[in-house]
């Protein structure tokens, strides 16, 4: 069973030859926690300044707002599983989550890897109103475990390149207030054209598209919780609506103002 609705996402994959497959490397940001817990295969995980060689039974752990992709290495057999959701389903669970911890090595038999096992079980056997209840609930307790195994199995980190770690943490502190590359650049005291390529070898995107991902997904967590887009792109760093109207649209694949608003917390 697959659950695709506006604020849950389940889905278990195996998938073959992932070079051929580009949409499930794609580079973005979203309001969302996911959760991937990968099973087997040869990949990196890149979020923000930080890559991650992925091991066997590797659980990925993605806060809202963080940019990030999945990089396949070779054409072999991809299998994970795949957990989306608004924040406000679970209430302040991300709070468990240890400060810098993206990826935590998952034992087989110990709590975290067998609730993973554990979905597979229920969206064979309930129907898909009772599975979404109960994938909640493993969620939680998954979420419960993450801080009681981080100490001993968080993987570490390889960095990315000094200029594009300091890059990236000017533009996340003044991320509203950048007029554009060159003025960013002059900022950082690094030549244009040489930041272009460096950003683009590392981020995968240019450096104004990450800017406005990031832009579009604070937007978009202001709407969901009941402001009006036209009352905020200015605040979002967005010189026009119009503007902003069109990159919404290409970004989420529909119109601010049919934006969902976000559930209440459940207690």
């Amino acid at each position: 069973m697959e659950i695709l609705t506006n604020d849950l996402i389940y889905n278990h994959k195996v998938l073959n030859y992932m070079r051929s497959r580009p949409h499930f490397s794609m580079k973005h940001v979203h309001n969302t926690c996911e959760l991937i817990f990968f099973e087997h295969g040869d990949a990196h995980y890149i979020v923000e300044s930080r890559r991650y060689h992925l091991r066997n039974n590797d659980l990925i752990i993605t806060l809202p707002g963080s940019y990030h992709y999945i990089e396949i290495k070779g054409n072999v057999e991809y299998s994970r599983y795949n957990v989306a959701f608004n924040p406000a389903l679970l209430g302040n669970i991300l709070n468990l989550v240890p400060k810098n911890l993206d990826v935590l090595n998952c034992p087989n038999g110990g709590v975290i890897a067998e609730n993973f096992r554990r979905m597979d079980y229920y969206s064979q056997c309930l129907n898909e109103t009772d599975f979404q209840e109960v994938l909640l609930c493993l969620l939680k307790e998954i979420f419960y475990n993450i801080p009681l195994e981080s100490a001993d199995n968080a993987d570490v980190p390889s960095a990315l390149h000094p200029i594009i770690i300091r890059s990236l943490e000017y533009i996340n502190q003044n991320l509203f207030t950048i007029k554009d590359v060159p003025s960013l650049c002059q900022d950082l005291n690094i030549s244009e054209s040489y930041f272009f390529k460096l950003f683009s070898d590392q981020v995968k995107i240019s450096p104004m598209k990450y800017i406005n991902l990031k832009r579009l997904q604070n937007a978009q967590k202001l709407i969901q919780d009941g402001h009006k887009p036209s009352k905020i792109y200015l605040d979002c760093g967005f010189g026009s609506y119009v503007g902003f109207y069109k990159q919404y649209i290409k970004v989420f694949n529909r119109s601010p103002s049919k934006e969902s608003i976000k559930p209440k917390s459940h207690r």
